[in-house]
């Protein structure tokens, strides 16, 4: 487990280091976006008095300037409720306990808002292809005015594989781009749904907040726990076929991604490298016999029956692990080449 274990310590260190030195990254403003009703605990209900444009500027009682501030706040707050204050001069009270989960649920429910503009393309993906770049902003979807980021991920959202006309602003004037957002399943059951995806993110407008060593290193632990735990989910969802195993990338996929890293700046090549190490630390961990986690079940069966596995044994798990890490590599492959012929 030592090299799982550099890998998870070489993260923390990269991530801490450049919270130290750059600062922690902030959501910068408190204007609430939009509160998905849909996602919204019953003790939270209060929330949808919220509209879109409505800025908080207290928690609890204590003032707020910038939407990290806010979840801060929110999730660290005592007693038995939670109280927002509005610019407006209008208080929410949410009526949820410190330790209850519905907090965080909540929270998720309640959402930012962001200026329609792209910040980041995926290469191959619907957005890339019609031609939309970083720094568009986007100002109607089939005639309809985009003022938020939400409203754009709506639209797209509800015409999976249907051509969307696209009016974009850019340095050089307005142009108007047909995109055919990608049909994606989200979901599982009776909840799974087909979703349009163009693969473009926004601009979050991040702002850097300076922290000492210690919440640097906090920060830094935080961000390697949170890299490993959407790398679980991912794993977990591809088995149970939540996520289409298209997702999976390659040797092609990681030098694509590491040159538009390194084209960003050192501190995005940082991330992305330490983003790496968390990854190689989570797939070696798998139970296949040939990697990591799959050598570390051999020793725990061992120290169970007190006696080595049967060699017979040991072959035969090696074999079926290596067939598995083999068509693993097939099919990271050939979504790599996939993605770089356009297909």
């Amino acid at each position: 487990l030592a090299g799982v274990t550099l890998n998870l310590v070489f993260a923390v260190l990269v991530y801490s280091s450049l919270f130290y030195v750059k600062g922690r990254p902030v959501l910068a403003g408190t204007t609430v976006g939009r509160v998905v009703t849909a996602a919204l605990p019953s003790s939270a209900q209060s929330l949808t008095s919220l509209q879109p444009g409505d800025e908080i500027v207290r928690v609890q009682g204590d003032s707020v300037t910038s939407w990290t501030g806010i979840q801060d706040r929110w999730l660290a707050a005592p007693g038995d409720s939670l109280v927002l204050t509005l610019r407006r001069g209008v208080a929410v009270v949410l009526p949820i306990p410190a330790k209850s989960p519905d907090r965080l649920g909540a929270l998720r429910a309640l959402q930012p808002f962001l200026a329609p503009v792209i910040d980041e393309v995926v290469p191959g993906k619907p957005g890339a292809k019609a031609g939309l770049a970083q720094g568009d902003t986007i100002l109607s979807v089939d005639g309809a005015p985009i003022t938020q980021w939400t409203d754009l991920v709506g639209k797209i959202e509800s015409r999976p594989g249907q051509p969307v006309t696209l009016e974009v602003g850019r340095a050089g004037g307005r142009q108007t781009i047909i995109a055919t957002p990608a049909p994606e399943t989200t979901g599982t059951g009776d909840s799974a749904r087909t979703v349009g995806k163009l693969g473009i993110g926004p601009a979050q407008g991040l702002e850097r907040e300076p922290v000492g060593l210690g919440r640097a290193f906090q920060e830094g632990l935080a961000q390697t726990a949170f890299i490993g735990g959407s790398v679980v989910d991912l794993v977990r969802g591809m088995f149970a076929g939540r996520v289409s195993t298209r997702e999976l990338g390659g040797p092609i996929a990681i030098g694509m991604a590491a040159g538009q890293s390194a084209k960003r700046g050192a501190e995005y090549f940082l991330f992305f490298m330490a983003g790496i190490s968390v990854n190689l630390a989570v797939i070696n961990l798998l139970p296949i016999p040939v990697l990591d986690g799959g050598q570390f079940l051999f020793l725990l069966g061992e120290a169970v029956l007190r006696r080595p596995l049967s060699q017979k044994l040991r072959e035969r798990l090696t074999m079926v692990g290596l067939a598995a890490i083999l068509l693993l590599t097939v099919l990271a492959f050939s979504n790599d080449i996939r993605r770089a012929l356009g297909i």
